[in-house]
């Protein structure tokens, strides 16, 4: 992988908002990384839930895909296991053909809905 690009996933400890920080591997290794403007921005009661690697691959509107987003439908997870990326930990991800509709962590509200 050429593209190493991370998105770090916060969470509001009260009010369970999300926010997003993307961050590449040089801008890790460079400690070139603004770790301090989520908790500078939105205070001390935002905590890392998911560290996400991109997939290299991006869906139907040229959005990055990353781990953990939805595709399609709210029970395709992509996954990285057995050595790739996966939907759902089965089904090798191979084309970019998806359409991101959410996030495990941003959208659980529609894996609830899909499960009850």
């Amino acid at each position: 992988m050429q593209n190493l690009k991370f998105r770090y996933v916060y969470k509001h400890e009260i009010t369970s908002e999300i926010k997003f920080l993307f961050l590449t591997l040089k801008e890790i290794e460079e400690c070139k990384f603004p770790f301090e403007d989520i908790t500078y921005k939105y205070g001390f009661e935002y905590v890392i839930i998911s560290r996400d690697m991109f997939t290299e691959k991006k869906d139907k509107e040229g959005v990055d895909i990353y781990e953990g987003d939805m595709l399609d439908h709210p029970l395709n997870i992509v996954e990285f296991s057995f050595g790739g990326f996966n939907i759902n930990g089965d089904r090798p991800l191979y084309c970019s053909g998806h359409t991101i509709i959410g996030h495990k962590y941003e959208n659980s509200e529609l894996l609830i809905k899909r499960e009850g």
